[in-house]
Parts: structure tokens; sequence; C-alpha cells
């Protein structure tokens, strides 16, 4: 028998882990034949299996019918029976369907090993006759079951760290989204902002532009041209012919023409003709006083008279 491997406390293990996960352990026994039974686990139920079997192969040996020599390869997956000489498969059983094991107590060749066929839907008892190995194959599935458990475990709590980390992960992804959808909504605004600005400057642009168009267009009127103040001709009667400007004063009174000569009239003298304010001058430029002066007779004068031009 070979050397424990491993020493657990009560565990002993015979076999690398490895052997079990990557391969599988080979024995060679007597396969005396499977049974149905009641229960799928139990030292009276596996004995009172055995013991029907056993019986059934001393009918077989008095027929001179050989016990069938085959092949058990156990591993952490599955359980297969394989004849030796053929390598024909005869039964391939998953760990996990084995519910009970146990080796004779009495009888150190005797193996057993309760399964459930799934297809059938029974528990069946199979019992091998092993060479004084009943014990090491049994500990051996056992090994094979407590690996199998410890990978369980080990995957469950990958898979539960992975699941974990997926879950975190989804809600980083989410939270992502969120602020994405917000720096959207952000630019949005921004871009609404910005439009409405250059909205009210282009308005702004197009009034200030109006204004000054309207501002120009006024300078411009010929209308405008009319309310400059009329030039006035110095020291001259036409001048005052003229509407001075508001604002502006009345020339003097007493100022002579372009001759150097007072102003005079046949029937008033030259001191009438004197304007003592603006109005008296602009009665005296009338056209009624000008049409008494030339119906008027020139009397005792041989002086020239000078009459003012209607026309200017």
């Amino acid at each position: 028998m070979p050397r424990p491997f491993n020493k657990r406390k009560d565990k002993i293990w015979i076999h690398p882990p490895e052997v079990l996960i990557l391969g599988s352990v080979l024995y060679t026994v007597k396969f005396l034949g499977s049974r149905e039974v009641d229960q799928p686990k139990g030292s009276d139920i596996v004995k009172d299996a055995v013991n029907k079997l056993k019986f059934t192969r001393h009918i077989k040996k008095a027929e001179g019918q050989k016990l069938q020599k085959v092949e058990l390869h156990i591993s952490v997956h599955i359980v297969r029976i394989v004849q030796q000489k053929s390598k024909e498969l005869l039964h391939s059983i998953p760990l996990n369907h084995i519910s009970f094991c146990a080796d004779d107590k009495v009888d150190k060749r005797m193996l057993a090993f309760v399964c459930r066929d799934v297809d059938k839907n029974r528990n069946l008892c199979y019992a091998f006759d092993s060479d004084k190995c009943a014990k090491e194959i049994a500990l051996t599935i056992g090994q094979a079951f407590e690996v199998a458990y410890r990978q369980y475990v080990d995957s469950g709590a990958r898979d539960a760290e992975f699941r974990k980390q997926m879950a975190s992960l989804c809600q980083r992804v989410v939270n992502l989204e969120t602020e994405n959808g917000q720096l959207k909504k952000q630019v949005q605004e921004l871009k609404d902002m910005f439009k409405s600005t250059q909205d009210t400057k282009s308005q702004e642009e197009v009034c200030h532009l109006q204004s000054g168009l309207e501002r120009s267009v006024e300078t411009k009127r010929p209308n405008s041209l009319l309310l400059q103040p009329c030039l006035t001709l110095p020291n001259t009667e036409l001048s005052t012919l003229f509407v001075p400007p508001t604002g502006s004063k009345s020339p003097d009174s007493g100022v002579t023409d372009i001759f150097d000569m007072e102003p005079f009239s046949p029937l008033f003298g030259a001191t009438d003709l004197q304007p003592e304010s603006d109005e008296s001058e602009a009665e005296s430029l009338s056209p009624r006083s000008v049409k008494a002066e030339h119906d008027s007779p020139i009397v005792g004068s041989s002086s020239p008279t000078f009459t003012q031009d209607q026309s200017g």
C-alpha cells in the first residue's frame, strides 16, 4: 500500500490531488455485479446487497463461470468501470451520483458503493472483489470527493469574487452613464447660452447699425440744409432781406452802403431812413412803402433818387 500523501487530523490522503484532478487512479478488481437497493445509503443496506451478490457469484462459479476482471478508474469527476482485456466501458458513474461507499471490515477483499441511476430513477449497489486493497479504494474515492468539494468551494469563492467585481463594474457603468448624461445636458445648456448671447449681440449690432444709418440720413437730408444760417452781405441794404438766424444780433443802425453813403429818401430825408429797430426797417422795406415812393412826386431836389430794387 502506498504511504499517505497528506495527513489532516482524521483524514489520510494517499494520492496527490493533481492526480485525481488531471487524471485518474486505476485499480484492477473483480466485478461481482450491481443490485438495486431501497435506500441511497446505509451499512445494513450495503451488507445485504453484497451478501446477495456473493450468493449469485457462488452459483455462477459452480456453473463454471469466472468473475469478470475490470479496471476501476477514479477521478474527481467520474468513476469508470472498464473491461480489462477489451477495454470496453461497462459503466460510467459521475462522482456526485455516488451516495455511499464502504469496505467490508470482516472480508478485507470486499468493496461496495451505492449510486443513483438517474435514467431509471433507482439506487444501485456495485460490489467488487479486490486483492486486499478494498480500504485503499474506499480512501481514494473519499479523497476524490474531498478534492472535488474543495474545487467547488474555491470555484464558488472565485465566482463570488467575480460576481462582486461584475456588480462593481456594472455600478461603475451606471455611474458613468449618469455622469455622461449630466455632461451632455451641461454642454447643451452652454450651447444654448452661447447661441442666445450671439443672437443678442447680433441684434445689438443690427440696432446700432440702423441707428447709425438713421443718423447719417438725417445729417444728409436736404431739409436740414435749409436750417443753416444764410450768408449776409456786409454793409448793404440787401442784407436786410434775409431773416437773421435765431440768436444772432441785428446789425447796428446807421451803417452805410458800399459807396460809403447814407441812404436817404426825398420824402423824409437821410435821418429818417435810419432804422430805429428791426421792425421799422422791415416796414420801410415792405412793398407798400416802395410803391408809395414810386407814386409820390419828386419835390425840391435835384439829387438823384435811389429806389430799392424789388427783384433783389
